[in-house]
């Protein structure tokens, strides 16, 4: 994020704001869509204009270059993983399900985002960007199981908060490397090491395994990866048996329209 960001939020609620603020939530919405289509490192910034129906120049009133955008949609991908995780955990009450549910969101989603993947070679810029927006969550949803000793991470809450996005970072990693593998085990890999690193007792996390997967499977789209853009390693993932689900939160990070960050 930048300065440019902050000036956006302080935008006149005017013509003219409101007119910048549609020209930035264009400049977005056809960058998401070009990325998921072609991958990062194939798009141009003059097809981000054109697909957004402004001038090459109005770009640079917005944006400073492609990480600068991408920078700004992963924030969005995160706000909303983090918004999903919180609608799946208001439907129950143990706490020891955030640290699982949390973990396939996550994965399910950034799998299949572009722009995480063209991230994987820029680790501290996604490790960054994830920290700032997941910190704020991680303190409030994951404090209260801590105080009633449910969760019980070994080397306190705020070593956890920062070794969460390193773990994350290794398991996409493995996933990319991984392309005849099962999105799904790489899913619970993730939730299984967060469950253990957070206290849980051994013989309850098969029990919470399958718990948060039914959850998460009956409140997301259930998609398996997809073919990378040409930026990326990886290769087509094997689709996933569907199971039967009637929720109504779509995968956060299949969307190409994003909505304004005000």
């Amino acid at each position: 994020m930048n300065d440019r960001d902050d000036a956006r939020d302080e935008l006149p609620q005017g013509r003219q704001g409101r007119r910048r603020a549609r020209t930035r939530d264009a400049l977005l919405a056809s960058a998401a869509e070009l990325f998921a289509a072609q991958g990062v490192e194939a798009t141009a910034i003059a097809q981000i204009a054109e697909g957004a129906d402004v001038g090459y120049g109005s770009f640079y009133n917005h944006f400073r270059g492609l990480e600068d955008i991408a920078e700004v949609l992963l924030v969005q991908s995160v706000q909303d993983i983090l918004s999903a995780t919180a609608a799946i955990m208001a439907q129950v009450d143990d706490p020891r399900l955030l640290p699982c549910v949390g973990a396939r969101v996550i994965l399910r989603s950034f799998l299949i985002d572009a722009v995480v993947r063209w991230m994987l070679e820029r680790p501290y810029l996604l490790i960054d960007t994830f920290q700032k927006q997941a910190e704020p969550f991680m303190e409030r949803f994951e404090t209260p199981g801590i105080e009633s000793g449910a969760l019980k991470p070994a080397a306190g809450h705020e070593t956890w908060i920062r070794t969460l996005p390193w773990l994350l970072l290794s398991e996409l990693h493995c996933a990319a490397s991984d392309p005849d593998g099962d999105p799904l085990a790489h899913e619970e890999s993730f939730a299984t090491i967060c469950l253990r690193l957070l206290g849980v007792e051994d013989a309850d996390v098969e029990g919470l395994l399958a718990e948060s997967l039914n959850l998460v499977d009956a409140q997301m789209d259930v998609r398996a990866p997809t073919a990378p853009p040409r930026d990326s390693t990886r290769a087509d993932k094997k689709p996933r048996p569907q199971r039967p689900r009637n929720g109504s939160i779509r995968t956060v990070a299949g969307r190409n329209t994003p909505t304004s960050s005000g």
